[in-house]
């Protein structure tokens, strides 16, 4: 669970980077108007779900392990899209609607998976404090992101922002390529319902 949370919690911290400026980056810098960025991010949505259906098929053919870790990669990579997106808006809407598309599937792929590991691994009754720990990360990184992206576009700009997170986001899969889940096929067996917390701890 520990790679699982510091993959997590890293993917939130740079993609808050991203949260944090992108509309300005769209909006001032290549003239989307509010109603096409509200059209684009809306297409994420039914590929959320798409990704949600298919994630089983996924953990079949490849097993839970290089699921997880190629949909950070795929997410990471999907949000490259954004600083290299500039030009006309015939150049730009296709690399932002390819993002959206790309990164909602990920996220949605990851988000299964993750789950599934981390609700299957501890016993019942640590479950209460690994979900507070994981929440407590992931969140806790996305306020930290959010900051981090508005000082960095404020000191190099929008651009050069987006890229330094981008580029960011595809480090949170080393903590999956350089940890057991790698070769993670099914999910962990369920702890023991009868076992007691404490001594599940040790």
């Amino acid at each position: 669970m520990r790679p699982v949370l510091a993959g997590t919690t890293t993917s939130a911290l740079f993609y808050h980077m991203i949260v944090g400026v992108y509309i300005l980056y769209l909006t001032r810098d290549l003239g989307v108007s509010a109603g096409l960025l509200g059209a684009i991010v809306a297409t994420g949505g039914p590929l959320a779900i798409l990704g949600a259906a298919v994630t089983g098929r996924l953990v079949r053919r490849w097993g839970m392990g290089a699921t997880l870790i190629g949909a950070l990669v795929l997410s990471g990579a999907a949000n490259l899209l954004v600083p290299l997106a500039a030009g006309p808006l015939a150049a730009v809407v296709p690399l932002l609607v390819a993002w959206r598309v790309l990164d909602s599937l990920a996220a949605a792929v990851y988000n299964v998976v993750s789950f599934t590991i981390v609700q299957a691994a501890p016993p019942p009754g640590l479950q209460g404090r690994v979900q507070a720990t994981m929440r407590v990360g992931t969140w806790g990184a996305m306020a930290v992101g959010s900051l981090l992206g508005g000082a960095l576009g404020q000191a190099l700009g929008l651009r050069p922002a987006l890229a330094i997170a981008a580029a960011g986001m595809l480090l949170a899969p080393l903590w999956l390529v350089r940890s057991p889940v790698r070769g993670l096929r099914e999910g962990p067996e369920p702890a023991e319902r009868g076992a007691p917390a404490a001594g599940a701890a040790q």
